[in-house]
Parts: structure tokens; C-alpha cells; sequence
């Protein structure tokens, strides 16, 4: 099962809200079976390296944890039309690792996110470390790396740890490619949950997520 060590907190600015403060309870894991792990996913918890944590904010109930019932999942005429237009798409899964080629592409799409770039060796830790039972979904187009998401088999869910896609113009659409091919694997391999992370409708680059229906909520201690 792997140790779970005991729970601390930090307060800490919000990457979500502007100015705001948030309160993060944590414990680090020492190896953890997918079991075990999936459970804390059912109770409210993510995953950041070897850290569970969950936020518990007194004051502020705007972002929520969200997943998406992927057996019922039907795509919407937006998304039809998209996988309508798969020419020169080619969908790979791969085991984790580092490579120049993901690494070039991670720190383009953190830069245009998120105005900052990391080390090869923050790129290992968080990437390619700690996962359970993970693995890459690669998307190409024209054998031209341009996505991937990197995402956590359990056994009755698919965890998204994290996604990237290039940012270039060439190629629209490629974040909502991502999760409906993530979709698409999950139920394939009869997994009826994606976790997606935050949501929050105050926030744009989480609120999108609310086109993934149907879908659950985390809150007061449920999925509602």
C-alpha cells in the first residue's frame, strides 16, 4: 500500500485567483498502489510529485475538483466536427520519460502560459516521476509531435496529471483533442472516470472544462 506520511498545511497565494490566499493540506507518499490512490482521488485529493494534497479555503468555494462519467460522455457537434478532421493524425501511448523534443515542447507552452520556463530536472520530477500506473498519449500530426497529455490508468479511472500542446497557430482545438481522445482511451478500457483537476467558472483557462458533460463536482465532502 505504501506510506502515507502525516498531514501539513501551507498557505500560499492562489494560482487561480488573483490576490487571493488559499490554505493547502498535504502529505507526501511513499510508493502508494493504485487502490489506495484512486480512493484519495474519490475524496477530494490530488497528486503534485510525491505530494497529496487538497485545498481547504473557509473563505472561497470558487474552484471545485471535476470529472467526467466517460461511459456516458457523448460528443458535442463541435467536437464531432472535430474528429471529423483527423487527417494526418496519429495517436501514440508511451511509457514516461525525458526526451528534447517533449521537453522543447513543455517549456514553448509554459512560457505562452504561464510566462515562465523550468529546468530539465523540474521537468524529470514532475513529469516523469511518482506517477501510478502512467503513461503518455501522444498526439502527431504529419509526424510532427504537437500534444501530450500525461495521465494516470487506475482501475475504474484515467487521472489527467497534466496536458500541453504546441502553440503555434498552425493547429486549433488541440487541449479539446486531448481530452476527448483521453475520453475515447478510458472507455475503451472500460474506465468510467476521468479526472480532470480544478474547475472554477471565474477562472477561463479552468472554467472550459464545463463542455465535458456529464460531469460531477467535488463538494462538502461529495460529487454532486
Amino acid at each position: 500500500m505504501g506510506i502515507i506520511k502525516k498531514e501539513y498545511e501551507i498557505i500560499e497565494n492562489c494560482s487561480f485567483l488573483e490576490f487571493n490566499q488559499r490554505r493547502r493540506i498535504c502529505k507526501k507518499m511513499d510508493g502508494i498502489d493504485a487502490l489506495n490512490y484512486e480512493k484519495h482521488l474519490n475524496l477530494g485529493w490530488r497528486r503534485k510529485k510525491n505530494v497529496l494534497y487538497h485545498y481547504k479555503c473557509e473563505e472561497c468555494a470558487k474552484c471545485n475538483l471535476y470529472k467526467v462519467n466517460t461511459f456516458l460522455f457523448k460528443p458535442k457537434r463541435k467536437h464531432r466536427r472535430l474528429l471529423n478532421k483527423t487527417n494526418g493524425h496519429f495517436l501514440k501511448t508511451n511509457s514516461l520519460n525525458f526526451t528534447n523534443e517533449k521537453y522543447e515542447l513543455y517549456n514553448k507552452y509554459m512560457l505562452a502560459k504561464h510566462k515562465k520556463v523550468v529546468s530539465e530536472n523540474d521537468y524529470i520530477e514532475y513529469l516523469t516521476k511518482y506517477f501510478v500506473n502512467g503513461f503518455e498519449l501522444q498526439l502527431y500530426i504529419y509526424d510532427k509531435l504537437q500534444a501530450v497529455a500525461f495521465i494516470e490508468s487506475l482501475r475504474n479511472s484515467v487521472n489527467l496529471v497534466y496536458y500541453m500542446y504546441k502553440i503555434d497557430g498552425l493547429y486549433s482545438d488541440l487541449g479539446n483533442y486531448m481530452y476527448l481522445y483521453m475520453f475515447s482511451f478510458a472507455k475503451q478500457n472500460n474506465l468510467q472516470w476521468a479526472h480532470l483537476g480544478h474547475i472554477s467558472a471565474e477562472v477561463p483557462r479552468l472554467a472550459y472544462k464545463g463542455m465535458y458533460n456529464p460531469s460531477y463536482i467535488y463538494t462538502n465532502g461529495l460529487w454532486v
